[in-house]
């Protein structure tokens, strides 16, 4: 389960939306707020690269 803040001013909230992510070698989220795209991950295994959504990365977690 992952938990995602999203602060903001009041009568200013912006829209949001989250999408799932999974490979086979990789889980994660992407989150768009007000255009912006966040995208985290978690490599499945504990050594090793993993792919997600187009993104390759070697380390345990993933933020771009």
């Amino acid at each position: 389960m992952l938990t995602v803040l999203a602060p903001h001013r009041a009568q200013q909230i912006d829209e949001w939306t989250a999408e799932r992510l999974e490979s086979d070698t990789a889980i994660g989220l992407r989150f768009i707020r007000a255009g912006r795209q966040t995208t985290v991950a978690w490599r499945k295994a504990d050594e090793g690269k993993a792919t997600l959504a187009g993104l390759e990365f070697d380390q345990p977690m993933f933020m771009h």
